[in-house]
C-alpha cells in the first residue's frame, strides 16, 4: 500500500456544489464500490473507478442484506417532498412524508434488480440499517413549523426481506423531535437517539422497553 491516488469519481462532488443531497459513504462488495447521490446509485470497479452499473435511488442499506447466504443491497427511492418550495407558517402542521417511497433489492456486483416494492410514504435515508435479512427504516410522518425551526413526527419500521419481496414486521411509536433519529442495534434491542430522548426498542416487536428523556 502506497497511498497513491488510483482514480477519482467526481459526479457527486459536482452535484453537492449545486445543492443536491449526496450519500457519499461508499460500500464495497467484492470488486465493486457502491455509492450514490442525487437520486442515483452507481457501482464502480474498485481498481479502475469505471462505472459498471447504475440504479435509481438515494439511501442504501450500507451493510449487505443476507438472504440464503447471498449478499444483496437494498436501495430506497426518494421522491419530492410535499413541502418543497412552500413557505412554512409557524404552528401549522405539514405532511413531511415523501409522496412515494420504494425499496429495490439489488445484486451489488452486477446491479441486477430482483424486485422493486412500494413502501409507505416517507421511508427514506440516511437509514435503512441492515440486520441480516431485515432492514430498519425511518418514516417521516409530519412537521410542525416553529418560529425557530420545527418539530418532526417520525417513527421506525422493521421490514423482513426475501428474494421475492418485502414484508413489514412492525412500526415503532411516533417520536416527536426536531432532529433526525440515530439508530444502533444492541443485542436483541434497538437504541434510537434524538435530541429529546434515548429509547430502547424491542427488536422483535418495536415496542419501547425503556426511555430516558433529555434533561
Amino acid at each position: 500500500l502506497t497511498g497513491k491516488l488510483r482514480w477519482t469519481f467526481e459526479d457527486f462532488a459536482r452535484e453537492e456544489l449545486r445543492g443536491a443531497s449526496p450519500w457519499p459513504m461508499p460500500v464495497v462488495f467484492d470488486n465493486i464500490v457502491v455509492m450514490g447521490g442525487n437520486n442515483r446509485v452507481v457501482g464502480l470497479d474498485v481498481k479502475s473507478g469505471q462505472v459498471k452499473w447504475t440504479a435509481q435511488g438515494n439511501a442504501t442499506s450500507g451493510r449487505p442484506i443476507v438472504i440464503d447466504g447471498k449478499d444483496y443491497l437494498v436501495v430506497l427511492g426518494r421522491e419530492k417532498s410535499p413541502t418543497d418550495g412552500i413557505k412554512l407558517e409557524a404552528g401549522k402542521v405539514y405532511p413531511q412524508g415523501l409522496e412515494a417511497s420504494s425499496a429495490t433489492l439489488l445484486d451489488p456486483v452486477t446491479g441486477r434488480a430482483l424486485w422493486t416494492k412500494t413502501l409507505a410514504a416517507g421511508c427514506s435515508g440516511p437509514l435503512p440499517i441492515a440486520l441480516g435479512d431485515q432492514i430498519i427504516s425511518k418514516q417521516s410522518l409530519g412537521f410542525i413549523s416553529r418560529t425557530s425551526g420545527g418539530n418532526l413526527f417520525q417513527r421506525l419500521s422493521c421490514w423482513k426481506l426475501s428474494d421475492s419481496g418485502i414484508d413489514k414486521r412492525w412500526d415503532s411509536e411516533t417520536m416527536d423531535s426536531n432532529d433526525t433519529i440515530a439508530v444502533a442495534p444492541v443485542g436483541d434491542q434497538l437504541v434510537a437517539i434524538d435530541n429529546t430522548a434515548i429509547r430502547y426498542l424491542d427488536l422483535k416487536t418495536g415496542n419501547t422497553i425503556k426511555q430516558f428523556d433529555e434533561g
